[in-house]
């Protein structure tokens, strides 16, 4: 699922496209029709609908585990980010006592709010900024801790519009309708000859080529004008900021499946999806900091940075830790890891029993390197006249 509004809008411009050709109509017959329908849906309430449920079947699993087990197991949480306080707090509800183990001096990770630089009481964030509507676990946990969220689609004037400038001028949507369709037909080619997914052990030879070729290359291969092009900026910046990578170090692959892959053309992506549409009022650092707050006093362990994990002979877990008080070790029957590999791979994992698929992971897999830069403006800057291109 992409995660960035220029993906997303490419994604919508594929399928859109990939409709028109089922249905035999202009595409913007279909765009017209699909306003149409999110009119009639009004996104059912936004997020009022997504919250039931989600900890309920993880309880239910929790209670049968607990009734089968002979004792209270030892589980390590490592890493007190979002991901695993949400752990904590869902082995919590289920009857299980977890201790978490943060490297730093405070939780949250990348949910990390700036409240100090700016007037009027705004917040900004060094990292995690917006929430999907599709986010349901997010959305959950913000209404179980109490916490406001703000809708910013919402406060955005109706005549708002996604804009695009290269070259020193406006891209505008019929422009990018037109250039689209050829880079559409290159599309449903190449997933006709490389369907999804590909795997290290099940490529095809069109899969394999894929692969191996850069996605800055094939843009430049496949379409017209390559980089010289308005389309061909707009798949570059659409990729790099969505993957935090550069183009000419990422698989084609990414494009193909994710652009291309329509796997029910009538079902438009459009429908229900609003991504990057909330953001928690005073600051999404919240919501980690009441996960951690509402744990039993002693469940996190700060300033805790796991060195190397040992796998033992009866199943169990010995960890290492770098303390303000010095080298600790402990002992646990599961641990659940929620450190990227670009932290894991610093660490001594080499008894951990993980598998040599898993190594390489760990050794190559890449990070994002995505970076923002937040500015403070006195009026709506981007809705004066002129700021925004119009379809004429």
């Amino acid at each position: 699922m992409a995660r960035t509004p220029l993906l997303r809008a490419l994604q919508r411009l594929a399928s859109e496209h990939a409709e028109a050709s089922v249905r035999g109509i202009p595409v913007e017959e279909v765009r017209r029709l699909s306003r149409a329908e999110i009119s009639r849906r009004d996104f059912l309430k936004g997020a009022g609908a997504i919250a039931a449920g989600v900890t309920l079947s993880g309880t239910l699993a929790g209670r049968e585990l607990i009734a089968r087990a002979s004792s209270p197991p030892r589980i390590a949480v490592i890493g007190g980010g979002i991901s695993g306080l949400n752990a904590a707090l869902t082995l919590q509800d289920a009857g299980y006592s977890t201790t978490i183990y943060e490297a730093s001096s405070r939780v949250g990770g990348r949910m990390h709010s700036d409240a100090s630089s700016w007037a009027n009481g705004q917040t900004s964030e060094w990292c995690g900024e917006l929430i999907d509507t599709r986010h349901k676990t997010i959305l959950q946990l913000a209404q179980r801790y109490g916490l406001q969220t703000v809708d910013l689609l919402q406060a955005q004037p109706m005549s708002s519009q996604d804009t695009n400038f290269f070259f020193n001028k406006y891209y505008l949507q019929k422009t990018a309708d037109s250039d689209f369709q050829q880079v559409h037909n290159v599309l449903q080619g190449q997933l006709q000859a490389a369907p999804f997914p590909t795997l290290y052990n099940s490529f095809t030879s069109t899969g394999s080529q894929l692969d191996h070729l850069s996605l800055y290359d094939w843009i430049e291969q496949y379409v017209t004008g390559g980089h010289s092009s308005n389309m061909g900026q707009l798949l570059d910046v659409a990729y790099n900021i969505e993957y935090g990578r550069e183009t000419n170090v990422q698989s084609s692959l990414n494009l193909v499946y994710l652009l291309g892959f329509q796997p029910q053309p009538g079902n438009f992506r459009i429908f229900g999806a609003s991504d990057e549409r909330y953001h928690i009022v005073g600051g999404n650092q919240q919501l980690p900091t009441a996960i951690a707050a509402s744990l039993p006093a002693g469940s996190v362990k700060l300033n805790w940075r796991m060195t190397a994990i040992v796998s033992n002979n009866d199943g169990s877990y010995t960890l290492t830790f770098s303390t303000p008080g010095g080298t600790q070790t402990a002992t646990f029957d599961r641990v659940i890891l929620n450190i990227p590999f670009s932290v894991l791979r610093t660490l001594n994992y080499k008894k951990a029993g993980f598998d040599s698929l898993k190594q390489t992971a760990i050794t190559q897999l890449g990070y994002g390197t995505n970076s923002k830069v937040a500015v403070a403006v006195q009026d709506a800057l981007l809705e004066r006249d002129g700021c925004l291109a119009r379809d004429q």
